[in-house]
């Protein structure tokens, strides 16, 4: 029982914290490859929320949420082991996609000046980035933090039942002396509703709060500018798509072929050889039923032991109503079988009735007929010559038509005239924009040189050699700068 149970949470940890490193690693390659020279890309989420300087505020979040989730379920010994070993399973998998997405396409560093502080060797600076001591600023698409953000924030709404409030209503037993055992109440604001497994249907007010904190936490990171919105984006939504994947898939496992990947998901949620119809709870595993008690690994329960009070559905009540819906429609069909047959009978012998299929296409053939020239002698008759005068009218009404169709037309000239000259100027305004944009990056990016090179100029270490070597540099760097200031005032001139 303590291997099946141990086995995978150790098997998760170590996985979780290989491809943690791994992200880190690619992190810093990936920050050495990014274009630094190039502007930020334009984004909405940056021009509709101020510019906030304290990125720091983005670790706070994600180690806050790291340690409430860890907290949370740490006390709970039932499911404990369950929901850590397949947060971190799921949270290693998207270290994987991260570092892959990161590391295959390169984009500009959504925050100009911003300046990396993981200047070593990069196995090195592994360590330091995954203990939030040194950071990067070029490992965009897509964000890390709000990856961890919506994995704690999924945890606790797909496994939490109002179990948090047991410490208060145990104090507030306490407080008030009495010896109630601590049960969950019905679903509304503190507790919610469950299915007929036992597992958690609707939001209630816990994980109303984690949600609101958790979207909170995504703001900060767009308003830092710590990354790009739409980083923001799909980090949230590849976080719920495979969430919801993965416990889709092990709640099929049992209808899946015996293969290897199946086989190891079996070990990995400890649950045997369920059989295909049984029903799955994401927090108790399989229901084995009365005939496969055997198969049953000792440390799973019956999904109907826990179910607790609520308006959740238990399995009796739920096959009973099915039962019913079965035994309805058998009735119903045996009636109409039965009106059927007393239709078809004879009175006399009791025998079935030959029906004469000519004579009644014949009679069905004639009623036709009757109708179609009851209609074309109603149409006959509705028929009336027009008048001169209504024909006078008709063309007066075309020729108006006409004149108001070429006014329309003529205003819709007008107007994509004036479409297309404001489209000019804000191009025009754009064009300068970006423009000074890249003047600034440009120079941000020389003067930072130029620094870097009078810093080692007036160490005393520095030999002459490396010192005429510098100043070389330092002489070309002020030509290009002459050059660049040069054309960018001839291309605005042209614009």
């Amino acid at each position: 029982m303590a291997r099946l149970t141990w086995l995978p949470l150790c098997f998760s940890i170590i996985f979780f914290l290989i491809t943690l490193y791994v992200n880190s690693l690619v992190q810093v390659w990936a920050d050495r490859n990014s274009p630094y020279w190039l502007p930020a890309l334009p984004d909405i989420g940056h021009k509709l929320l101020p510019y906030f300087s304290f990125y720091a505020i983005n670790n706070y979040f994600l180690l806050a949420s790291f340690l409430l989730v860890i907290i949370r379920y740490i006390f709970q010994r039932d499911i404990r082991l369950i929901v850590f070993r397949r947060w971190l399973f799921v949270q290693a998998v998207m270290f994987i996609m991260r570092s892959i997405s990161i590391y295959v396409t390169s984009l500009s560093v959504p925050l100009p000046g911003c300046n990396t502080t993981a200047v070593g060797s990069p196995p090195i600076e592994a360590f330091y980035i995954m203990s939030l001591i040194h950071a990067t600023c070029g490992d965009v698409l897509f964000s890390g933090h709000t990856v961890t953000l919506t994995l704690c924030a999924l945890a606790w709404t797909t496994y939490s039942k109002g179990e948090e409030h047991y410490p208060i209503r145990w104090l507030w037993n306490k407080y008030k002396g009495n010896n109630r055992e601590i049960t969950l109440g019905r679903p509304g604001w503190l507790f919610p509703k469950l299915d007929s497994t036992g597992d958690p249907l609707s939001f209630y007010i816990t994980s109303l709060l984690v949600w609101m904190f958790t979207i909170l936490g995504y703001l900060f990171i767009i308003a830092t500018r710590f990354h790009y919105t739409v980083d923001v984006f799909l980090g949230f939504l590849l976080s719920k798509l495979t969430w919801d994947t993965y416990h889709y898939y092990i709640k099929t496992l049992a209808e899946r072929r015996s293969i290897v990947i199946t086989r190891f998901f079996l070990w990995f949620e400890g649950y045997g050889h369920p059989p295909a119809d049984a029903p799955v709870s994401l927090l108790t595993g399989p229901s084995y039923g009365l005939q496969n008690q055997q198969e049953q690994p000792e440390h799973m329960e019956e999904p109907g032991q826990v179910a607790r009070p609520g308006d959740a559905k238990e399995m009796s009540t739920s096959v009973e109503i099915k039962k019913r819906k079965l035994s309805k429609k058998a009735d119903d069909s045996a009636q109409k079988k039965k009106k059927v047959q007393f239709s078809l009978k004879n009175d006399e012998n009791e025998k079935p009735k030959k029906l004469d299929f000519d004579s009644l296409s014949s009679s069905l053939k004639s009623r036709a007929s009757e109708k179609l020239g009851q209609v074309a002698a109603a149409k006959r008759q509705a028929r009336v010559k027009p008048d001169p005068s209504m024909l006078s009218n008709v063309k007066l009404i075309k020729k108006q038509l006409k004149s108001k169709q070429k006014q329309m037309e003529s205003k819709k000239k007008k107007k994509h005239i004036n479409i297309v000259q404001d489209k000019e100027n804000t191009t025009f305004r754009q064009r300068l924009k970006e423009r000074q944009k890249l003047r600034r990056g440009v120079l941000y990016d020389m003067a930072d040189k130029s620094k870097k090179i009078w810093e080692v100029l007036r160490r005393d270490e520095t030999t002459n050699e490396v010192r005429v070597k510098l100043c070389g540099e330092l002489m070309k760097l002020i030509e290009g700068n002459v050059k660049f200031l040069s054309m960018a005032h001839d291309t605005t001139r042209v614009l």
